[in-house]
Order: structure tokens, then sequence, then C-alpha cells
């Protein structure tokens, strides 16, 4: 069934229906997520995770100061070595975890 949602939207399947088939959608896009995660190797997985947890903090930092949130002066002082110390450790482990887990396909 279709409804006209607002003035000037185009129709739209009902909600309910559309609500459970997005929830199916989403689950099922987390277990393929999950068993993607699980088909890596360790080493892969260690090097993005260092990359996430290095770079997060910066990157955070840095976008609040270009939406003017905050004024970033010296909290890039601190959360710059962090990204420079782990971003190029996780960079090599992310390629010998890329070559490790083609190689075991």
């Amino acid at each position: 069934m279709f409804y006209k949602k607002a003035a000037g939207q185009d129709y739209v399947h009902s909600p309910y229906r559309w609500e459970a088939k997005n929830i199916l959608n989403n689950y099922s896009k987390l277990i393929m997520m999950k068993s993607n995660w699980k088909k890596l190797h360790i080493t892969l997985k260690i090097g993005l995770i260092i990359l996430f947890i290095g770079s997060g903090p910066f990157f955070i930092v840095m976008g609040l100061d270009a939406l003017g949130i905050i004024s970033a002066g010296n909290l890039a002082l601190g959360t710059g070595p962090l990204l420079f110390i782990s971003f190029y450790p996780s960079v090599i482990l992310i390629i010998i975890g890329i070559i490790f887990t083609y190689r075991k396909k």
C-alpha cells in the first residue's frame, strides 16, 4: 500500500513494513560485518584498532575546532603526539595484516 507522506513528497511504503524491513536489513548487515571481521588476520585487527584509538581524539578535536565549538590552540599538542606515535605502527600492522589475510585465503 502507498500513501502520501506529506505535501510535495513522493509516495512511500507503509512505515510499518519499512521499519520491519529496515530492522532485518540492519541485522543482516551486522551479522555480515561480524563474519567479515572474524575472517581478518589478528595483526590487521590490531592495526585498525590502534589507528582508530590513536587518531580518533585528534580528528575529534580538529573537527570541533573547524566547527568553531572549541578553540584547539594547545589541545592539538596533546593529541598530536598520540596520532604520531600510533599512526606509523598501525599502518605497518595493517599492511602486514592485509598480506596475511590474503595469504590465508
